[in-house]
């Protein structure tokens, strides 16, 4: 939280588990249901294992995760979502579900800049806390990768990919993540699926330039005026 001191939530801790709830939201809403996984993908991998039904149920899943074009942030090979259990990424890949993958290829082009969080200071004190929490952040990159100048927006750009695709260009691909070996951890086509007409997955491999930054500036914006 970026050294931030906030009040105690009062909200208290969920007693069902994240697999059995996404079990039962894909039961419960089908193709209507879009999930947007912005961490490791351990929960749906058992999900799949559990209830394998969902892969041709669900909606859509969109994640956080994974790099095509350019390496990782972990290894030469691996983004830090995947790598945390490429295992359970490979079973999600190859399931079928209909996937979109927003990985480094775009989330290291789009930044968020102070500029962008001292718009929020003036809207309301939730809008100054939190850009107090991303300042937090850029501050870390600005230390780690100077030339940046801000954050790169890695989770919200999976989330702008469920709202405004038309923002990215998307590569159809099946994929699979590697287990094992120095690579172990990356995410890459199939050799054998590379004529497949109608890929699972849509690789997300460019983004409009300074367009997710702005839609989440204005979004965030709205929402500090009402509070």
């Amino acid at each position: 939280m970026g050294e931030v001191e906030l009040p105690q939530a009062k909200r208290t801790k969920e007693a069902k588990s994240g697999v059995n709830f996404i079990i039962d939201s894909v039961k419960k809403y089908g193709k209507d249901l879009v999930i947007a996984a912005t961490g490791p993908i351990t929960n749906l991998g058992v999900a799949l294992k559990e209830y394998p039904e969902m892969a041709k149920e669900i909606g859509q899943i969109v994640i956080m995760g994974g790099a095509l074009t350019i390496p990782g942030n972990v290894s030469p090979f691996a983004e830090a979502n995947i790598s945390q259990d490429p295992e359970a990424a490979k079973l999600l890949f190859e399931s079928g579900s209909p996937i979109i993958m927003a990985g480094l290829d775009v989330t290291m082009r789009s930044i968020l800049t102070q500029k962008d969080t001292q718009k929020w200071r003036q809207i309301s004190k939730v809008g100054e806390k939190y850009a107090d929490i991303v300042d937090y952040y850029i501050h870390i990159h600005d230390e780690t990768a100077p030339t940046v100048k801000g954050c790169p927006l890695h989770d919200p750009s999976a989330i702008a990919a469920i709202i405004h695709p038309e923002l990215f260009d998307m590569l159809p691909l099946a994929m699979t993540v590697e287990t094992e070996g120095p690579s172990v951890g990356r995410t890459i086509g199939i050799t054998e699926k590379i004529r497949e007409k109608t890929p699972n997955v849509k690789t997300c491999i460019n983004v409009k330039k300074g367009a997710v930054a702005k839609d989440m500036c204005d979004t965030m914006a709205i929402l500090y005026a009402g509070t």
